[in-house]
């Protein structure tokens, strides 16, 4: 079981990736689709069967197709990366060139045109790559979205805030209340204390009759209420 582990992970890391970017038993179809990657390297054609294949790339790094495939996904959004048996054989258009033998000069030549074509398509990337940078992040940043967030937040805190602050209001008002009742049924006991003390001090007989402070009248044998 290991032996089949170590193979599988042995074959994967040697393992050549291309981009499949579209399929189509037309010829003339897929070479009208080529216009548009012939600029990424790599950019092929390839026949297995009945079945033509557009692919780009040819490489074991996994990570350099991956850095590309979002500016092929633009225009082909079924685009995705695959494992591909590398083989000119299988590509017909563009056709391999055949090797000839160059001169020094010639070499020094083709060199140059092959770093000025390199530079370019860099810059072409990192051009791509800053559009849609942009684009996300104006995608991200919604104006209206996020002042409604903003407003539907603020709306929560402030009801919460006035809730919190009525029902503050409401017992301090209620204590309030409720202290000045206290007082004041306190301040008549006090006064009904004074009247009583007062009638005791002139000799009257007091009594209290349904929470009412009554005096006894000798003259006329009864009770009387104390205003």
């Amino acid at each position: 079981m290991l032996f089949l582990i170590i193979l599988l992970v042995a074959g994967f890391s040697f393992a050549e990736y291309c981009i499949q970017v579209a399929a189509n038993t037309n010829f003339e179809v897929l070479k009208g689709y080529y216009e548009h990657v012939k600029k990424f390297e790599h950019a092929r054609i390839e026949k297995k069967g009945n079945i033509y294949l557009l692919r780009v790339g040819a490489t074991n790094v996994r990570s350099e197709l991956q850095a590309i495939l979002p500016f092929i996904k633009r225009k082909f959004p079924d685009a995705y990366i695959k494992i591909c048996d590398i083989n000119e054989k299988y590509v017909v258009f563009p056709k391999p060139k055949k090797e000839t033998t160059r001169t020094p000069e010639q070499v020094v030549h083709s060199t140059n045109d092959d770093v000025k074509e390199l530079k370019k398509a860099v810059e072409d990337i990192r051009r791509e790559l800053k559009e849609i940078k942009v684009k996300k992040d104006s995608a991200n940043f919604s104006i209206p979205q996020d002042w409604k967030n903003f407003l539907i937040a603020g709306t929560v805190i402030f009801a919460s805030l006035f809730l919190f602050m009525f029902i503050m209001l409401f017992l301090i008002f209620r204590n309030i209340k409720k202290a000045n009742g206290d007082v004041m049924r306190v301040f008549l006991e006090m006064i009904n204390a004074l009247k009583i003390l007062n009638l005791l001090n002139r000799g009257n007989i007091v009594r209290m009759e349904d929470g009412k402070l009554m005096v006894w009248d000798e003259e006329e044998k009864k009770w009387k209420v104390v205003k």
